[in-house]
């Protein structure tokens, strides 16, 4: 089940990495827009980075991009 929502969630990022299409999406489902953080966390997990370099990139603690 995982592995088939993580494998849409890399089409789409590919597909149009520039556009807002994940943003949308999400923002459809929960009424949210996804903030700069969130973005910097999809990528870096959809680019096999563990929290604690996400954290580093984004300048934040790892606690906080686990939150």
């Amino acid at each position: 089940m995982f592995y088939k929502r993580d494998h849409f969630l890399q089409l789409l990022w590919k597909l149009d990495q520039e556009s807002n299409l994940l943003d949308e999406l999400i923002f459809s489902s929960t009424g949210k827009h996804i903030d700069s953080l969130q973005v910097a966390i999809l990528k870096g997990v959809l680019n096999g980075q563990r929290y604690a370099n996400i954290a580093k990139d984004y300048n934040c603690s790892k606690g906080h991009v686990k939150d």
